[in-house]
């Protein structure tokens, strides 16, 4: 009444291990790869918001380095005015390129601790 033998008590359990072996490594190679997606779009992305943040830097430096002698004052004002603006954000320059803390987090995880260069 409902009793297994051995025989089919262990062909059950190999058919148990058999079909999660049949699942989860497939399951994980797929997992893998969209890491590595993930990874080559957020590295892409870091790429690229570096590259406006040092292209922006250069054009704002130019600028200040092609104005007239009788606009050095403004130069020399605007430039004070960003450093105290720099200071006042902790160091930081606070522009539309700049990631929320979620994303720095997630970008730390994903590519892991790199220098950033400024």
């Amino acid at each position: 009444d409902g009793e297994l033998t051995t025989l089919l008590k262990s062909l059950c359990a190999f058919t148990a291990i058999f079909s999660v072996a049949m699942v989860a490594i497939p399951a994980s190679m797929l997992t893998f790869g969209f890491e590595i997606e993930a990874q080559r779009l957020v590295l892409k992305r870091r790429e690229r918001r570096l590259r406006r943040r040092i292209r922006a830097e250069r054009l704002e430096n130019h600028w200040i380095e092609s104005c007239s002698d009788s606009e050095d004052g403004d130069a020399h004002f605007l430039a004070r005015e960003r450093q105290r603006q720099s200071r006042c954000r902790g160091g930081r320059r606070a522009d539309a390129s700049d990631l929320s803390s979620s994303e720095e987090e997630y970008e730390t995880l994903v590519l892991g601790e790199t220098q950033e260069a400024t």
